[in-house]
């Protein structure tokens, strides 16, 4: 979905979510900690609500990725949205820093003018 067909809702969890990522690397401690307490229960809510709508159907297909009658028929891909989050919270295989990576480059152009200072 682009930001014109939410009007704008892309845009703000985008923005909320480089604003995160900006203050849990300048924060000092006590303060992130303070402020995964307030915001990790509603990113953990807000990806079971993403996961729970692309649940694959009996065939093992996302119900959202592959939409139609005939999915059965279609050529297995695994689901954008569950490949996303076994590769990003996979950390017994040593993702960490290559989750930081990919979260620097996804947020780079998303940071709010104050975090570029």
């Amino acid at each position: 979905m682009t930001g014109n067909m939410t009007g704008g809702l892309d845009e703000s969890v985008r923005t909320h979510l480089a604003k995160l990522f900006t203050l849990i690397h300048t924060l000092d401690d006590l303060d992130v900690a303070e402020l995964a307490r307030a915001e990790m229960p509603r990113l953990i809510s807000a990806l079971k609500l993403v996961l729970d709508a692309h649940e694959p159907d009996e065939y093992g297909h996302c119900r959202q990725c592959q939409p139609g009658k005939r999915r059965h028929r279609l050529p297995f891909e695994p689901c954008r949205a569950y490949d996303s989050a076994q590769r990003f919270l996979a950390v017994e295989r040593g993702l960490p820093q290559m989750l930081v990576q990919a979260q620097q480059a996804a947020f780079a152009e998303h940071r709010p003018r104050h975090a570029l200072h």
